[in-house]
């Protein structure tokens, strides 16, 4: 699924990247649903789909789809499509924190989670061994 899983501190600066879409993004989720019932049913379902996919991007389990959907709540946001502005004046409601939050998600889709992800212990390096019969490998 993914070229390379980076260790050492390439896979700690992914780990890194991935917590800060995190943080920014679950910090928006958090003021939009303290609205819960004056938001619209669509509404509400993009804030629990953003938040379900920072989850899964913090995590590190299929991030490339985890990223993807940070990636079109955060479109969404951006061109204020079907996002609700949030009720009070807030740093992180602003274009510039949105277009960041899409730059660090597409370079984690390009990227990938990382050696520090659960896509890392699922699909991780695989080692090929060929013991010089034909027609006899093992991959471990």
């Amino acid at each position: 699924m993914f070229s390379a899983f980076p260790e050492a501190l390439p896979g700690v600066g992914l780990l890194l990247l991935r917590g800060a879409v995190a943080a920014l993004w679950l910090t928006l989720d958090a003021q939009l649903l303290e609205d819960w019932n004056h938001l619209a049913a669509f509404a509400r379902f993009s804030a629990l789909f953003t938040a379900g996919s920072v989850i899964l991007l913090l995590a590190g389990y299929l991030t490339p789809f985890a990223s993807a959907g940070v990636g079109i709540g955060c479109l969404a946001a951006t061109l204020k499509f079907l996002w609700p502005p949030l009720t009070e004046s807030c740093l992180l409601d602003s274009n510039v924190v949105f277009a960041f939050v899409e730059v660090v998600t597409v370079s984690v889709i390009c990227l990938g989670p990382g050696a520090f992800s659960v896509d890392a212990r699922l699909f991780g390096r695989r080692e090929i061994v060929i013991d010089g019969r034909s027609g006899s490998s093992s991959i471990s």
